[in-house]
């Protein structure tokens, strides 16, 4: 149904009387169309529920239709969520805004509410990598067969873990060495496996041979791997490693886009890798490296002020006194 209805204008209901049906039409729309993971579903489905529930909760009745919807309202509900961080504000009016573009797409409204609304300026953080060597301990303390070779795509491909999790079998090509990847919003893209990835694809194999189905990443009953069991079997390998701090699979996405840039890879072969839509998503890792240059810059002033007797705290006084002073020996 949905491949030949890319607008999604033939619903399960002919046109959602209430947010709620609304918001249940929307989401088979992102899951079934748009192939969007269960997990985007369920946080754009979280938000927009907040989204009526706070819209009726100052009246006390039902929320109001979708259509009845103000930039009034819009407005007034991301003042109630300025305790929130920008980025997370930013993300629900996002899925508030999508939710009506679909709704403008199906005629069920004239126009959209988020149109113009001011937004809260988000903090651009740089992503957190994995220092050097803790992967190797991670993947030491990997006892699943199935985690092993997650961890090693993840680590050498950049891929989500939607896409990982997705992944079938007939999209590996180990002769050829790649791996087709189903990305966001149904888009595919090649992406070169290492040889390392190779190695462990090829390990974890013979047990997958034992299951049936087309899912690469299987449990012990054959099962599909779900994204708890990936994020509880690598928070339990970081324990045995003795890395207490938080590590989630999309870290090693981050850690895999750093190195490509620490390493000199120009940002659009970067963001081809990575599926990124926009280049200026892709361009934040570019940030990770200014920053390891600062800290080396940094390092370096340390040094300097010792050779010029000094002891000196870079944090107070600018390296250029530094440079000056040695300099002038």
């Amino acid at each position: 149904m949905w491949n030949k209805d890319p607008r999604g204008i033939l619903l399960r209901a002919a046109i959602a009387s209430s947010a709620d049906e609304a918001v249940c039409a929307f989401l088979s729309y992102l899951t079934g169309y748009r192939r969007c993971t269960e997990y985007t579903a369920k946080v754009y489905g979280a938000d927009l529920r907040l989204f009526f529930a706070f819209l009726g909760a100052g009246n006390g009745i039902a929320p109001p239709s979708p259509a009845e919807v103000t930039r009034q309202d819009v407005m007034a509900f991301v003042s109630s969520q300025s305790h929130l961080s920008g980025s997370t504000v930013c993300r629900k009016v996002a899925a508030i805004s999508s939710f009506y573009r679909w709704l403008q797409d199906t005629g069920q409204v004239a126009g959209n509410p988020t149109r113009g609304i001011p937004l809260p300026q988000k903090r651009q953080r740089v992503p957190e990598t994995l220092a050097t060597g803790e992967f190797a301990r991670i993947l030491h303390q990997a006892r699943r067969p199935w985690l092993r070779c997650a961890l090693v795509l993840l680590a050498q491909t950049g891929i989500r873990r939607g896409e990982l999790l997705g992944m079938k079998l007939i999209d590996i090509d180990l002769e050829v060495g790649s791996l087709l990847v189903h990305g966001k919003g149904d888009k595919e893209r090649m992406v070169p496996l290492s040889a390392e990835a190779r190695a462990a694809i090829r390990e974890y194999l013979p047990t997958r041979a034992r299951w049936g189905g087309s899912t690469l990443l299987v449990n012990t009953q054959g099962r599909p791997i779900i994204p708890n069991t990936l994020f509880r079997s690598l928070r339990d390998a970081c324990w045995r490693a003795g890395i207490v701090k938080p590590i989630h699979p999309h870290m090693l996405r981050h850690t895999f886009a750093s190195d490509l840039v620490r390493n000199g890879v120009d940002v659009r072969t970067v963001q081809e890798l990575l599926g990124h839509e926009s280049l200026q998503t892709t361009a934040r890792y570019l940030h990770s490296d200014v920053e390891s240059k600062r800290r080396a810059v940094e390092g370096l002033a340390k040094v300097f002020a010792e050779a010029v007797g000094g002891r000196l705290d870079v944090n107070e006084q600018d390296n250029t006194e530094v440079l000056s002073r040695l300099m002038g020996q």
